[in-house]
């Protein structure tokens, strides 16, 4: 299985040209040695941990018998010794066939997750090959004399490494534990649907595009069409308009409001999603547990927090359960930090508010609210301004790239993504899941609606109103928002 992957992995870069290069990499020591890649094997363990537990009882239990068993042999018959012989017998195969299973399920893990580091990869090689005039990569398994320069596995590592701070939470939601007994049948039931004589197990609720062949997702919108034809996903909730689309071999669950009912299908697996109340746990932190720290009064730290070294945290934050934080990054004084990652040499300024639930519900005689299981990613290199609110995602993440830099009194709602070193001045407002590319610059007061697109390079003059697709490259001002040289001319005839 590993070759395959490696084989399709390095096929991507054999197309050669005029670059010089012939390089190696050695994928197995970066999958045991980047960041990435030890956290994968730690969740393994862990994984193996907490599903061996009944096990080991098992197994001391199966001990105690075979050990009474024997000291009975010359007191009971002969029939009687062979019949619990026997019997113990079938257990031990059990317990032998239980355990091979389990082996078999955490390796089924270990490929799938090695499959979304090598995704990963790709795109970082792709990169670096292109920025450093490489011809070749090859495996460092077929190479059987190079020189040390030519090995970039520990720069890949280092890029990676980079990246890591950002990348960790794909493999599992650090912040919202998931209910692992999920059936199709639970399902069913909670959107008032019939049960299936079939009852089988569901792994997870995820988007079109990270859903693999054991979660369920959901398509309510054809600008998804090219996600729904790319999904891995089997089981799709969607309603009878879109029945028709969905392609052949994806099971349909058919109802009337599709995000009410993955709202509730959420819930289901992720039942304290809705639950935003205050981390109880938390207590002064104690600074010695962390590298070079420097911290104000009154600093409060919830349990499994990670602080990289040469951070400083002012006066009266808190820092909730789970947090990381990367190195050289300043907090500044009554910050709220929960269900967030920040990447390295970042900024949060005082008052700022990172991870809340998002303004997500659905209206009716009463409002329901939609569960919140996503996180706030902040890249390198950000600065955060003071009083900042940016809302954790719905399904997937609220990211601001690296870079990018945030003026006082920026919201940003769930599910955004904004780019590279953008720039955004006071009082902007984000509605969710609109995606801002690089280096786009936005002026004061400027609001962007929701599910939007704007491309690299825009410029949006201060004021605006944001209601529809930018492309890359153009400057836009006014309510709607159009090119600006537009809007100057409207203004000047109207003057």
């Amino acid at each position: 299985m590993k070759k395959f992957f490696f084989v399709i992995f390095f096929l991507k870069f054999l197309t050669l040209n005029s670059y010089s290069e012939i390089v190696y990499v050695d994928i197995n020591i970066i999958l045991n040695k980047s960041n990435i890649g030890k956290s994968l094997n730690t969740y393994l363990i862990k994984i193996k941990e907490e599903k061996s537990k009944g096990y080991k009882i098992i197994e001391d239990n199966l001990i105690k018998k075979e050990k009474s068993l024997i000291a009975q042999q010359n007191i009971i018959t002969k029939e009687e010794f062979e019949k619990q012989l026997n019997s113990l017998s079938q257990e031990v195969n059990q317990y032998r066939s239980n355990k091979k299973k389990l082996q078999n399920e955490i390796n089924q893990i270990k490929i799938e997750n090695t499959k979304k580091i090598l995704k990963i990869l790709n795109p970082i090689i792709t990169k670096y090959v292109e920025e450093n005039s490489i011809s070749l990569v090859m495996p460092k398994k077929n190479i059987v004399v190079g020189k040390k320069n030519l090995d970039i596995t520990n720069k890949i590592i280092k890029i990676l490494n980079d990246q890591s701070l950002k990348l960790d939470f794909w493999m599992k939601n650090i912040f919202f534990i998931k209910n692992d007994k999920v059936y199709i049948n639970n399902i069913l039931n909670v959107l008032k649907l019939k049960k299936l004589k079939k009852n089988y197990k569901i792994n997870d609720i995820k988007e079109l595009d990270f859903a693999d062949k054991n979660d369920i997702t959901f398509f309510h919108s054809k600008k998804y069409i090219e996600s729904l034809k790319k999904t891995k996903s089997k089981l799709v909730i969607t309603n009878s308009k879109f029945t028709e689309i969905i392609p052949n071999n994806i099971k349909i669950i058919e109802v009337k409001n599709v995000l009410l009912s993955v709202g509730l299908v959420t819930s289901l697996f992720y039942p304290s999603a809705l639950d935003d109340s205050f981390d109880k746990d938390v207590i002064p932190i104690n600074k010695s547990k962390f590298n070079k720290i420097n911290t104000g009064q009154n600093v409060l730290i919830g349990k499994n927090v990670k602080i990289g070294k040469n951070c400083s945290i002012g006066h009266n934050s808190i820092i909730e359960r789970n947090v990381v934080i990367g190195e050289n990054c300043q907090i500044g004084s009554n910050v709220i930090i929960k269900n967030t990652i920040i990447g390295k040499n970042s900024n949060i300024l005082d008052g700022a508010v990172l991870g809340k639930k998002g303004f997500g519900f659905f209206p009716g005689k009463v409002n329901t609210r939609y569960p919140h299981i996503g996180a706030v990613i902040i890249g390198d290199n950000v600065e955060i301004g003071s009083n900042n609110t940016i809302d954790r995602g719905s399904l997937s993440n609220t990211i601001i790239g690296d870079g990018t830099f945030l003026d006082n009194q920026v919201h940003i709602a769930h599910n955004v993504k904004i780019g590279k070193n953008c720039i955004i001045t006071g009082q902007v407002g984000f509605a969710g899941s609109s995606t801002i590319g690089d280096r786009v610059m936005i002026g004061g007061q400027a609001g962007i609606s929701g599910h939007l697109t704007i491309g690299d390079n825009v410029q949006i003059g201060g004021g605006s109103g944001v209601i529809n697709n930018i492309p890359s490259n153009n400057k836009v001002m006014g309510y709607p928002a159009r090119n600006i040289r537009n809007f100057l001319r409207d203004n000047k005839i109207n003057d």
